[in-house]
């Protein structure tokens, strides 16, 4: 097998794509929850709201220590959200703390999402909490709930929960607490690619070779390239162990046994790199440097 070593290259090739097989989903759903649209009543038993019914306010018309209400309450009162510039004219109001049925907004994920919300400490000299729990029951005493977002009730603050995964969230107050939005947004899916096959994938005159679970990119070197210091092949996505790879060019390549670049250029050269235990069709996507 006639080989030659060399050293680099100064300009830019792109040698070739593989167009791998892949799926994308449409673009992902909002909903949001917004005081404005909500009556301005007392809210005392489990109601849906927001867009399509998608979050629900679960309270009661129960005394709590024979102050407040398990309640919400639906005013007026003028903020402008921070973050989606929503001029509000209504908020929700939590009366004080929550407990496993009363004074909660829960709501299910089916996909990842961001979640923003906008809301602000009843009490303009104490700063609280919105807490939640995904999958779990909300308790102040029992559980140990996840701080969403702390406020202090001198003016409308936002917060912004990213990448939450799927499941039913409860999200609850360590006492009184008014909410004016919050909207929730799919992640739009990522395209997903099918594993590359088996055998000998040609693009123009380059190629990609695959055996069992590992993958030969292989890409054609024009002899002026050759007169430079270096070649380096870039992939797509993702770095690699350099102990999966070669420095060398070759005129033939074996693979198994048999010569695969005897279905290309036999004028050009070739440089080869094994990517060891990965048949990622991303990794079709390349460029020799």
């Amino acid at each position: 097998m006639k080989k030659q070593l060399f050293k680099a290259l100064a300009a830019t090739a792109i040698v070739g794509t593989v167009m791998a097989m892949s799926s994308v989903v449409a673009s992902a759903a909002v909903y949001t929850l917004n005081a404005n649209d909500l009556t301005a009543v007392e809210i005392t038993s489990k109601t849906t709201v927001g867009t399509d019914g998608f979050f629900t306010l679960l309270a009661t018309d129960a005394q709590k220590d024979n102050k407040n209400s398990q309640n919400f309450t639906v005013d007026s009162n003028k903020k402008t959200g921070p973050i989606t510039g929503t001029n509000y004219t209504q908020r929700l109001k939590s009366n004080g703390g929550s407990g496993a049925d009363y004074r909660l907004i829960q709501f299910t994920l089916e996909k990842k999402s961001d979640i923003v919300i906008e809301g602000m400490s009843a009490k303009s000299s104490e700063t609280r909490n919105l807490l939640y729990v995904k999958d779990g029951e909300f308790s102040l005493e029992g559980n140990v709930a996840t701080n969403a977002f702390s406020a202090a009730g001198d003016k409308l603050y936002g917060t912004t929960l990213k990448d939450m995964e799927p499941g039913t969230y409860s999200f609850g107050f360590d006492n009184g607490f008014n909410i004016y939005g919050i909207v929730v947004t799919e992640k739009e899916a990522t395209e997903e690619s099918e594993p590359l096959k088996d055998g000998f994938t040609s693009v123009g005159d380059s190629a990609v070779y695959v055996v069992g679970e590992d993958t030969y990119i292989i890409a054609a070197v024009d002899e002026a390239l050759m007169e430079n210091d270096e070649v380096e092949i870039k992939l797509s996505e993702g770095s690699f162990d350099p102990a999966a790879t070669t420095d060398t060019v070759y005129q033939s390549v074996m693979i198994n046994g048999e010569d695969v670049v005897n279905q290309l250029d036999p004028t050009k050269y070739y440089y080869a790199i094994k990517v060891t235990g990965s048949k990622d069709a991303r990794l079709a996507n390349f460029t020799v440097e």
